[in-house]
């Protein structure tokens, strides 16, 4: 069960990553429709250690949304979009 989580976790980040690059909205809309669909798949076959690591992950991983990057001087110190930020001169 662990490497099939661990697969459909990959796939969900995979799509995920892939579906902020593209400039078609439907296969946008699709790449990030099947990344939820992976995401939720590998909870339900996660084991209780791994669901409750992910839970944690997904609720304490920083959020910067393009307002944050436009109003904040500095993102947060783990924030995948962090180069968009503003600079803190």
């Amino acid at each position: 069960m662990l490497w099939i989580t661990l697969t459909l976790l990959g796939f969900a980040i995979a799509l995920w990553c892939i579906g902020h690059y593209q400039a078609d909205e439907i296969v946008r809309f699709l790449g990030f429709s099947l990344s939820l669909a992976f995401l939720m798949g590998a909870l339900v076959a996660a084991p209780w250690v791994l669901k409750c690591a992910l839970f944690l992950a997904l609720i304490f991983y920083p959020s910067c949304t393009p307002e944050e990057r436009s109003l904040k001087p500095a993102c947060p110190r783990l924030c995948p979009l962090r180069r968009q930020c503003q600079s803190a001169r």
